[in-house]
């Protein structure tokens, strides 16, 4: 865990921490490297196998971006210790973090599993409101700098809050609070690079 790291917490109208710097650059450039490999080829999956969020009623909210599941890739856990990025993402959940804050939500926090899901927004991707099926979303953004895209904005519209998406930040939120992700544009000649907005989630709850 950076070090350097600073986090900012809003209590209303839901409990919402921004952490900058969580990781450290060596940290980062890990996770991003492997965030590259998974990304390349056709590693990726469409949107119906990727775990997509549903209502109740069990209807798959709609988005439009490719994703992995990590920990079914490393889904033996003989081999997990060849994930930089579940090595490393732990830091999220850092209880010393979370326990210092004036939250009775994080304070309060309690969670014995967790997944971690790897999505790419290129040209015209989206995610529309949904909520996830866990206790706590973690969403931390990486991309090649400069960036080259427009949009990918994280929107609570419930709220009419929008976080715009600013690399090495991580957003820490109950994950029954409504969310969306809004239409990434690249100019042509960035597009099939991989140089859109990668995301990291990781949801968290009680089995």
């Amino acid at each position: 865990m950076n070090k350097n790291l600073i986090t900012d917490l809003k209590t209303e109208p839901f409990p919402l921490l921004t952490i900058t710097n969580l990781f450290s650059e060596e940290e980062r450039a890990l996770i991003f490297n492997e965030i590259k490999f998974l990304g390349k080829g056709d590693k990726l999956l469409p949107p119906a196998k990727t775990g997509s969020a549903c209502n109740e009623e069990g209807t798959v909210y709609e988005k439009n971006t490719k994703g992995v599941s990590v920990d079914q890739v490393y889904s033996d856990p003989e081999y997990r210790r060849f994930s930089d990025i579940l090595n490393i993402n732990r830091n999220v959940f850092d209880r010393g973090i979370m326990q210092n804050l004036d939250s009775w939500f994080f304070k309060n926090l309690e969670v014995n599993f967790d997944g971690t899901i790897v999505s790419y927004y290129g040209e015209g991707s989206y995610y529309k409101p949904h909520k996830d099926n866990a206790s706590l979303t973690a969403l931390s953004w990486f991309y090649e700098e400069p960036k080259y895209f427009t949009g990918g904005d994280l929107v609570f519209p419930d709220y009419n809050i929008t976080i715009p998406t600013s690399l090495n930040t991580t957003i820490m939120f109950p994950s029954c609070i409504k969310h969306e992700v809004t239409e990434t544009h690249l100019d042509k000649e960035h597009r099939g690079m991989g140089r859109g907005r990668y995301v990291m989630a990781q949801l968290a709850g009680i089995h």
